[in-house]
């Protein structure tokens, strides 16, 4: 069993990109087990009241998210209780006892996992609890429920044997993302980089032999690293296992201001693999393919001057991605697997869509001028964007969609607004007798 976890912040954006990581519908299984200590009944509401809770206090990080993880083959056994156990046993470690919380179950890729997120300010006493030493108590309830389920036991840092040796991570969670996500792993660079070291006796031979292999020697913040062929960096003492000292001296010709930067190899490799991967998909798409295409348009704009191509790509920057203009839209990179075509009037999605990518085009659209869009595309799309547009401060309009029940539900809509019954009152009545 490994237990993680970590404090976030308490800003509105926070709470919201927490909430919409635990919905995620990467996970082939969502569930919201427990709420508790909240009047909310959904997650997003939930964290945003914890956040204004902590609004009495000075507490920077009110939320303490936490993760309890298995293999595959342990999850099965597991039940809610079991999980609701294992909650309540970390959360005594930790002193997290009374506080508000949020428990949700993932299952991704057939293996059930748990997030947990507290509110670190108790709701009485408006006082937030030390999150000092946690990574020990996180491997002590670890190695205890691993013992009492009989689970397989994970050597901790804090909790190993007196005469084990500290155990040292192959690969950091940072680096499992990134290999997930591009397809590269951290054995693929290791191997291309020690055969580059040792046919190398410079850096400058060293720099060729990347070269051949689409990695890139830059300047880093801390030093050389190198970039390989999807955008990832790499530190290079780290990957080959060497002291910082013999990477200095196998470097000791080449002088670091003159290597390209990080960002400036990153932003070349994006935009080479941007328009071109667009046009041959867009080329490559059936009649039928093109009229099940996803993506946003506005209903309404701004009145004035309409953004230039120009004005749209740097939005697009603005939100931290990169692209290119082309002949008759703006291409914009997203992801490996994801890309954007905007050209004014709509901006569509190649790819499958994920909930961050979804964030993007609302964001877009709204930076555009829209004032109110409309959605194209399957249904799971729309719902997907619908309930992310009413999520955004302040609720994006959207215009000429049918809110599907489960939807209402989750944002606490009615699902019919009452009207009122006209009243028949009787006439007044006039007295002749006078």
């Amino acid at each position: 069993m490994v237990i993680k976890g970590s404090s976030r912040g308490h800003t509105k954006s926070n709470t919201r990109e927490l909430a919409n990581h635990l919905l995620s519908s990467e996970n082939e299984e969502v569930r919201v087990l427990r709420l508790e200590g909240v009047s909310s009944t959904n997650l997003h509401d939930s964290l945003e009241e914890m956040r204004t809770l902590s609004l009495g206090s000075r507490t920077r990080k009110c939320l303490y998210h936490s993760s309890i993880n298995i293999t595959a083959d342990e999850s099965k056994s597991m039940t809610d209780e079991r999980w609701l156990e294992a909650v309540s046993e970390l959360e005594t470690e930790l002193g997290l006892t009374g506080h508000q919380k949020a428990i949700v179950i993932h299952n991704k890729k057939g293996r059930e996992h748990c997030h947990i997120v507290w509110n670190r300010v108790h709701p009485e006493t408006l006082k937030a609890a030390s999150m000092s030493w946690n990574y020990r108590k996180h491997e002590e309830v670890s190695s205890r429920m691993e013992e009492r389920w009989s689970l397989k036991p994970v050597m901790g840092v804090h909790t190993r044997p007196e005469d084990e040796d500290r155990p040292v991570c192959k690969a950091t969670h940072q680096d499992w993302q990134s290999a997930s996500r591009t397809g590269v792993t951290i054995e693929e660079i290791q191997v291309i980089l020690r055969e580059s070291w040792e046919q190398s006796d410079n850096g400058d031979a060293f720099i060729e032999a990347c070269k051949t292999q689409r990695i890139t020697v830059c300047k880093g913040k801390r030093g050389i690293i190198i970039v390989d062929w999807k955008g990832t960096p790499h530190s290079i003492s780290r990957r080959l296992k060497k002291k910082a000292a013999d990477v200095k001296a196998k470097f000791a010709d080449i002088n670091i201001s003159d290597l390209p930067s990080v960002e400036s190899v990153q932003a070349e490799i994006r935009t080479g693999n941007t328009s071109s991967t667009i046009i041959t998909e867009v080329n490559n798409m059936t009649k039928e393919d093109k009229q099940n295409l996803r993506g946003i348009r506005p209903k309404k704009k701004k009145k004035g001057k309409q953004p230039t191509p120009e004005e749209r790509l740097k939005h697009w920057v603005e939100l931290g991605l990169s692209g290119e203009i082309g002949k008759d839209a703006v291409w914009i990179h997203f992801s490996d697997n994801i890309s954007f075509k905007d050209t004014g009037d709509r901006i569509e999605i190649f790819g499958k869509p994920t909930d961050e990518s979804i964030q993007a085009m609302l964001d877009a659209g709204r930076a555009h001028g829209w004032e109110a869009i409309e959605f194209f595309g399957d249904e799971d799309f729309k719902s997907r964007a619908f309930r992310l547009a009413q999520l955004m401060e302040p609720p994006f309009p959207v215009v000429g969609y049918d809110m599907p029940d489960h939807l209402k539900k989750e944002l606490d809509i009615p699902d019919n607004i009452p009207t009122p019954e006209p009243t028949n009152t009787p006439a007044p009545t006039t007295n002749n007798s006078l």
